[in-house]
C-alpha cells in the first residue's frame, strides 16, 4: 500500500469520526474523575421498599448493599429487581446478575432466599466500578411475575395408591419435559373429591371440584427432566374418575425495559458548560444542576434544544447535571448525573488529567506550543508537553494551520517534509511563513494587493496592509513610488497618505466600452486614490438607458471618498462620428435629485475628444447635443397648481369675412368650435366674437353651452360689397380682451383668435394688444387659415402672450389644429381617470413629446382612461410626477407606471412606498441574503452579473427549484477570495449596498459520490468543522476578518451585509465583528442560515472574547435563520446572537444531514417568491 493511499484511508477515517461527531452530537470529551460521595436511596412504592447503600468505597471501586422489604400482606415469590443503574458489577452476593449494561441492572434471588415473606426483607450486596461518582439505583422495579406453563413442557400423572371406600391415598407426579428450569409452581385442576392432605405440598385453595395447590419451600423449582411426586390423603372413596383441566404456572421475570438512557456529553471551555445529546423533536428536555449530585434543582424545563450552554460563575466551581426527556408529560428517558470538575486554567482538562499527563494545570498550553492542552490530549494525541511532536520544525498548532499531520513529518510522502511544502503556492515553504508570521494558506494574507513574498522582500508587514500606519496600503505605496516603511517618504512633513498625486484613470476589465472612453485626472490625496471608482452604467438603466437621444456610449458613475477640488473630465469618441455635421459632442452631469442632465460648461472640443472641468463626482454621459436638444423643441405647458382649481374663461374670434366663403365653405369653423365647447367644463365660460371689418359679440361669456351653439350656428360669412367688408383683426381681439376683462372671476383666460388673410384696416396697434393681453393675463392662441395670412404677425400675437400658432391650410386641417388648442387649455387640466396626470399630459407622454429629464421617452406607456397601468395599486400619478426647471418641462420618476417592482427586488411599488422605502433602490431582503449565501459555493470571477453568467445553470441546480439567480438583478460579484486553506468567499454588490458572504462546508455528497477528499474538504470539515467549531482553533477566521476589511476599505461609502450558511455562519460572525469595530453604522446586518454560531473553543480565546463584544453592540441587526431539526446549527461550543428566526418543514431536500440543512428550505418559504414573474 502506498503512502497516498494510506493518507487516503486516514483521512477517510477522519472523515468517518467528523460525520458521527455532526450525526450523533456525542462530543469525545471526558470529564475528570469527581471526588467521592456517599450516596443513599430509598426507593418506596405501596407494597415494596428498596434501599441502597455504600457499604465500602476506594479508588474506582466500592461495595454497595441493597435491601428489599415486602410490605404486603402476601409472600413475593421468586423474587427478581431491576433497575437503571450506570455502574459495572464485578461481584455480588446472595443474588445473581441476569443483565448489567447499558445502564440497565437485573438481580434475581439466589434460589435459597428465593421468597419474602410478609414483613419480612432480603439482602444482597455487590462490588462495583466507578469513574466519576457513584449514583444509586433508580426506576426500580420487582420482575417477578406468575405465568401458565405451556402444557408441551410438562406431563403430569395422577394415580390412586390405596382405596379403602371412605377414603384413599395417591399421587400427582409431574415431570419437567423442557429444558428450562420451572421455578416456583402452583398447580391447578377440577377433580370431583375433597382433599384432606398433601405431604409434599400447600393446598391453596378448594372450591367445590377446583382445587390449587403450591410448592413448599423445598421441592419450589422442578428441574429439567425431573419428576416431583405429591402424595396426598383424599375422601370419599371408590375413584372411577381422574382430574382434569390441569394448569401449571411458575413465577418468571418479566421483561424490563428501564428508562430509555438519554447520552448526554458534556465539556467545560472559558467558564461555560456545554451539554449535546441526539435530538428527538418529538421530546422537551428538563435540565438539573446541582452542587452535589443528590441535590439537584431544575435550571430549565420544555427545553427544545439539543445542546446546552451553561455559565459557570467561577472555572474552580464543580457542578453536577443531570438531563431528563419527556413526551406529553411523561418521563421517557433520563441521563446519568455528568460531573464539571474543577478545571484551574480553564483548558478542558480537568486538574486531575493534568496530573496524570503531566501537563501545567494553570496553563492552557503547558508546551506554548499555540494547540491547548486539551486538543493535544484529545483531538490530536500530540505531545503536550512538546511544541513540535513529529520534529518537523513545524510546531504543532502550525501543522494543524498547514493543513500537515503533526504526528508525520512528511504528510504526503512526496519526499519533501512537511516545513518545506508551499501550501498557497506564494514562493514561501510553510516554515518560512511561520517565521515570517504569515498566513500558510493564503498568498496575500493582509488583502493589501502585495503577495507575502513580494512582502517579505521589501520587508513590509504582512500582517498589516499599511506597515508605516501613513493611511496609503502597501501596493499603493509601491504604485505611487513612496517608501511603505516610512509614512513620510519625502521628509516634508506631511505624511504620504495626506501627500497630494495627480493621477490618470480610465475603465478596466468590465468597465470598458467600446464608444467611449472617459478619462479623469484628478489631484487626490494618497488615502483617496484607493476609494476612486468608475462604474459604467448598465444600458438598460432607468435613466442613462442606451435609448435615450444623442447616447452614444455608456454612462459613467464616478465617486471617490471625501471631497475634491477639481477634476478634469475628457471622453474620447469614434473619431468618424465628427463626419456628421449633425453632431455635437457634449458631456452632461446626471442631477439625481432633479433627474435630470445638465450640460457642463466651458467644454472644449478639441479632435475627438471632449474635455470640462468638474468640481463633484456622480453620473456623466457624453451624448450628441443636436439630437438631445431635439427633445425639449417641443412646447410642454408647465404645470400649475393652480390650473386644476381655476375655471377657464375663452374668448372665441372667428374670422367672417368674404374671403372665408371659399377657405371654408363647409363652416368647419362651427363644428371645431362647438366640439372645443363641449369639451368645456360645467363651471367654465365661453364668449363668441364674429369679425371683418368690425367686430361683433355674439354671445356674452356664459357657461350655457346651448346659448353658445346658437350663437354658432347664427354666425354667416360677409358678402364681400356691405360697408363693413374687409379684414380688422386687430377688431375681433380688441373685443374680445374687453369681454374677458370685464370677468370678475379668478380665472385662465384665453382667446382663440382664427383668420383667413392679412387686414385691410386696423384699428388698433398689436403690439399695445400684445401687450393689453398680457397686463390682464390673457393668453392668444392664433390660427391662420390657407395661405394670404400674415403669418409672422400670428406668430408675434401667439408668442407675446406665451400662447401659441397654428397652421391649417385647408378648412379641413381645423380639425386638427382645434385639438392641439384643447390640450393646450381644456386638457391641461381635465383628468379623466383621476390618476393625478392630466390628460393633456398623458396624451403628451404618449407622443413621445413629454419625457424624462434625460430625454429617455415612455411613448405609449399610459392610459388616459386608466389610472394604474401596472395594477401595483399605486396611480400612476403617484409613479410620475409633471415638473418644471428652467424652461424644460419635463417627468420626474418615482418608479415605473409599467411595471409592479420598479426595481425587481420583489417587493411591488406599492408596498415600498408604504414602509419608506425607495421602490427604485433594491431592499434586501432574508431570501437574497439566503441566495448569495449559497451561490458564494460557486467560483465566481470579478464582475460575474449574477443575472446574466454562464454559471447559471449550475447555480440553479444548486438552488434546487426554489429559486433562480436571475432573480438577483443588477447584482455582480465585487470580489472574490478561494483560497487554498478553505476560505471561499464573495462580495456582492448592487446600487450602495455590498452583500459579504461566506461559504460553508464542501458538499458531502459530492465528496462520498466521488470518493475523493479534497483539500478543502480536509480544511472545513476536519479543520474547520470537525476542529474550528469543537475547538476554536479556525484558521479561516482571520481570512475572513482580513477579506471584509479590505472590501470596507476599498469602498467606503457602502453599506455592508454579512451572511454565511453552516460553517460560513461562523465565519459570517467573525467577519460581522470586524465590519462593526471598523464603522459600526456602515454595517446593516447579518443573517446566517443553519449556521454555526461565534466559536468559544479550546484556544485562550481572546479574539472570541472581543468578537462576542462587537456583536452584542449590535444584536437589533443579528438574525439567525434556523430550521427546526436542523443539527449543525445547534452545535456545541457554538454561541449566536441577536434574534433566532425557526421556519419548520415537512420535508427537506436530501443534503447528508437529515434534509433540513441545506439552504433549499429557505428558498421555499421566503418571500419573495414570484418576483421574476415581474
Amino acid at each position: 500500500m502506498n503512502i497516498k493511499t494510506k493518507r487516503f484511508k486516514k483521512l477517510i477515517c477522519c472523515f468517518i469520526v467528523i460525520v458521527m461527531i455532526l450525526t450523533l452530537f456525542d462530543l469525545t470529551a471526558k470529564t475528570a474523575n469527581a471526588s467521592s460521595r456517599t450516596v443513599k436511596q430509598v426507593y418506596e412504592e405501596e407494597n415494596i421498599k428498596i434501599t441502597f447503600d455504600i457499604t465500602a468505597q476506594w479508588a474506582g471501586a466500592f461495595n454497595g448493599n441493597i435491601i428489599i422489604e415486602n410490605l404486603s400482606n402476601e409472600t413475593i415469590h421468586n423474587w427478581i429487581v431491576g433497575f437503571d443503574f450506570p455502574h459495572e458489577i464485578t461481584n455480588i452476593w446472595n443474588g445473581e446478575v441476569v443483565e448489567n449494561k447499558d445502564g440497565k441492572t437485573i438481580i434475581r434471588n439466589s434460589y435459597y432466599n428465593q421468597d419474602i415473606k410478609p414483613g419480612k426483607s432480603i439482602s444482597f450486596g455487590f462490588t462495583g466500578k466507578y469513574e466519576d461518582i457513584i449514583e444509586a439505583p433508580v426506576n426500580c422495579k420487582l420482575l417477578n411475575e406468575e405465568k401458565e406453563v405451556e402444557s408441551d413442557n410438562y406431563e403430569i400423572e395422577f394415580n390412586v395408591l390405596k382405596d379403602w371406600g371412605l377414603g384413599y391415598t395417591g399421587e400427582f407426579k409431574i415431570t419437567n419435559v423442557s429444558d428450562v428450569t420451572i421455578e416456583d409452581w402452583k398447580l391447578g385442576f377440577d377433580f370431583e373429591t375433597t382433599f384432606d392432605k398433601f405431604w409434599t405440598a400447600k393446598i391453596i385453595s378448594s372450591e367445590g371440584n377446583l382445587h390449587r395447590i403450591i410448592n413448599t419451600d423445598s421441592n419450589a423449582n422442578i428441574k429439567p427432566g425431573e419428576t416431583l411426586v405429591l402424595g396426598f390423603n383424599a375422601r370419599l372413596g371408590n375413584i372411577n374418575s381422574e382430574p382434569k383441566n390441569y394448569v401449571l404456572t411458575e413465577v418468571v421475570m418479566k421483561e424490563f425495559f428501564g428508562s430509555e438512557m438519554l447520552d448526554v456529553s458534556s465539556l467545560r471551555i472559558q467558564e461555560k458548560v456545554t451539554l449535546s445529546w441526539k435530538i428527538n423533536e418529538e421530546y422537551s428536555y428538563c435540565i438539573e444542576k446541582g452542587s452535589m449530585p443528590d441535590a439537584l434543582t431544575i435550571i430549565e424545563s420544555e427545553y427544545s434544544d439539543n445542546v446546552y450552554n451553561d455559565l459557570l460563575s467561577d472555572n474552580k466551581e464543580e457542578c453536577y447535571y443531570r438531563v431528563s426527556a419527556f413526551k406529553d408529560g411523561v418521563e421517557v428517558a433520563k441521563s446519568n448525573i455528568i460531573a464539571i470538575l474543577e478545571d484551574s486554567d480553564n483548558d478542558g482538562l480537568s486538574d486531575k488529567e493534568e496530573l496524570m499527563y503531566g501537563t501545567d494545570i494553570n496553563n492552557p498550553d503547558t508546551d506554548l506550543d499555540g494547540l491547548g492542552d486539551y486538543l493535544e490530549v484529545h483531538s490530536f494525541k500530540t505531545n503536550p508537553l512538546v511544541k513540535d511532536t513529529d520534529g518537523d520544525n513545524l510546531n504543532d498548532y502550525d501543522e494543524i494551520r498547514c493543513g500537515t499531520n503533526p504526528l508525520i513529518i512528511d504528510t504526503d510522502g512526496d519526499s519533501i517534509t512537511d516545513d518545506l511544502e508551499d501550501a498557497d503556492n506564494d514562493g514561501l515553504t510553510n516554515y518560512q511563513e511561520i517565521l515570517l508570521g504569515s498566513d500558510p494558506t493564503n498568498e496575500d494574507t493582509d488583502f493589501d494587493g502585495l503577495g507575502d513574498k513580494r512582502e517579505k522582500e521589501l520587508g513590509t508587514d504582512v500582517k498589516n496592509l499599511d506597515t508605516d500606519n501613513d493611511g496609503l496600503w502597501d501596493d499603493m505605496e509601491i504604485e505611487l513610488g513612496s517608501d511603505p516603511l516610512n509614512p513620510d517618504s519625502n521628509g516634508n512633513g506631511i505624511l504620504d497618505g495626506d501627500e497630494v498625486f495627480t493621477i490618470e484613470k480610465s475603465p478596466e476589465g468590465e468597465e470598458v466600452d467600446e464608444n467611449v472612453t472617459p478619462t479623469i485626472t484628478i489631484p487626490l490625496k494618497a488615502t483617496q486614490i484607493n476609494t476612486f471608482e468608475m462604474k459604467k452604467i448598465s444600458e438598460d438603466d432607468i435613466f442613462l438607458s442606451s435609448d435615450i437621444p444623442g447616447y452614444i456610449g455608456s454612462g459613467y458613475d464616478f465617486t471617490v471618498y471625501d471631497d475634491f477640488e477639481s477634476a478634469s473630465l475628457t471622453y474620447e469618441f469614434n473619431a468618424e462620428l465628427l463626419s456628421n455635421e449633425d453632431f455635437e459632442p457634449r458631456i452632461y452631469y446626471f442631477n439625481e435629485e432633479d433627474q435630470i442632465l445638465e450640460e457642463l460648461e466651458d467644454q472644449v472640443v478639441e479632435g475627438n475628444k471632449v474635455t470640462a472641468t468638474i468640481t463633484h463626482f456622480s453620473k456623466y454621459i457624453l451624448l450628441n447635443k443636436v439630437e438631445f436638444d431635439k427633445v425639449w423643441e417641443n412646447e410642454i405647458k408647465p404645470p400649475s397648481d393652480e390650473s386644476e382649481e381655476k375655471i377657464l374663461e375663452i374668448a372665441f374670434a372667428i374670422d367672417i369675412s368674404y374671403s372665408m366663403s371659399w377657405n371654408d365653405s363647409e363652416w368647419v369653423r362651427k363644428d371645431v368650435t362647438k366640439k372645443f365647447i363641449e369639451n368645456l367644463r360645467e363651471e367654465d365660460r365661453a364668449a363668441l366674437i364674429s369679425f371683418r371689418k368690425i367686430a361683433e359679440k355674439k354671445c356674452i361669456l356664459t357657461s350655457d353651452k346651448g346659448m353658445l351653439n346658437n350663437a354658432i350656428d347664427g354666425l354667416f360669412n360677409d358678402n364681400g360689397y356691405s360697408s363693413y367688408s374687409g379684414t380688422n383683426g386687430s377688431t375681433g381681439i380688441k373685443e374680445a380682451l374687453e369681454t374677458l376683462k370685464k370677468s370678475d372671476r379668478d380665472s385662465i383666460k384665453y382667446i382663440v383668435f382664427l383668420t383667413d388673410g392679412e387686414d385691410t384696416t386696423s384699428s388698433f396697434s398689436y403690439d399695445n394688444l400684445i401687450q393689453e393681453a398680457k397686463d390682464n393675463n390673457v393668453v392668444i392662441y392664433t390660427i391662420g387659415l390657407g395661405q394670404s395670412f400674415d403669418n409672422a404677425l400670428l406668430r408675434k400675437i401667439a408668442t407675446g402672450t406665451e400662447g401659441k400658432y397654428y397652421h391649417a391650410s385647408t378648412a379641413g386641417d381645423l380639425v386638427g389644429e382645434f385639438d392641439k388648442i384643447t390640450d393646450e387649455t381644456i386638457d391641461f387640466v381635465t383628468d379623466s381617470d383621476n390618476d393625478g396626470i392630466s390628460d393633456y399630459y398623458e396624451n403628451a407622454i404618449n407622443g413621445g413629446k413629454l419625457r424624462l429629464g434625460t430625454g429617455k421617452s415612455l411613448a405609449g406607456k399610459l392610459d388616459p382612461n386608466n389610472s394604474d397601468v401596472d395594477g401595483d395599486g399605486l396611480l400612476d400619478g403617484q409613479e410620475l410626477a409633471i415638473t418644471e426647471i428652467g424652461n424644460k418641462v419635463y417627468v420626474k420618476y418615482n418608479s415605473d407606471p409599467t411595471k409592479k417592482d420598479t426595481d425587481y427586488d420583489g417587493y411591488n411599488d406599492y408596498e415600498e412606498k408604504s414602509k419608506g422605502t425607495n421602490p427604485r433602490v433594491w431592499d434586501i431582503s432574508d431570501r437574497d441574503l439566503a441566495m448569495l449565501s449559497d451561490i458564494v459555493y460557486n467560483n465566481l470571477p470579478k464582475g460575474t452579473e449574477l443575472d446574466n453568467t454562464p454559471l447559471s445553470y449550475d447555480i440553479n441546480n444548486r438552488l434546487g427549484g426554489p429559486a433562480k439567480v436571475e432573480e438577483l438583478k443588477g447584482w455582480k460579484v465585487l470580489d472574490t477570495h478561494y483560497a487554498l486553506g478553505g476560505l471561499q468567499t464573495i462580495a456582492f454588490k448592487k446600487d450602495d449596498n455590498i452583500v459579504v458572504a461566506y461559504r460553508g462546508s464542501e458538499d458531502l455528497d459530492v465528496l462520498l459520490e466521488e470518493k475523493k477528499i479534497t483539500w478543502e474538504f480536509f480544511s472545513d470539515w476536519i479543520v474547520a468543522d470537525g476542529l474550528g467549531w469543537f475547538t476554536g482553533l479556525n484558521a479561516q477566521a482571520p481570512a475572513a476578518k482580513s477579506f471584509i476589511k479590505s472590501v470596507m476599505n476599498s469602498n467606503p461609502q457602502s453599506n455592508i451585509y454579512v451572511t454565511g450558511h453552516s460553517l460560513g455562519g461562523s465565519l459570517a460572525m467573525n467577519a460581522a465583528s470586524k465590519c462593526i469595530s471598523i464603522d459600526e453604522y456602515r454595517f446593516k446586518g447579518l443573517s446566517t442560515f443553519n449556521g454555526l454560531g461565534l466559536v468559544f473553543g479550546l484556544s485562550l480565546g481572546v479574539f472570541e472574547i472581543e468578537d462576542e463584544a462587537n456583536l452584542l453592540k449590535a444584536e437589533d441587526r443579528i438574525y439567525n435563520h434556523r430550521v427546526k431539526g436542523d443539527r449543525v446549527s445547534v452545535l456545541p461550543l457554538t454561541f449566536h446572537y441577536g434574534t433566532k428566526k425557526e421556519i419548520e418543514i415537512s420535508e427537506g431536500i436530501e443534503d447528508g444531514l437529515g434534509g433540513k440543512h441545506s439552504i433549499y428550505s429557505f428558498l421555499k418559504q421566503y418571500e419573495p417568491l414570484d418576483r421574476i414573474a415581474n
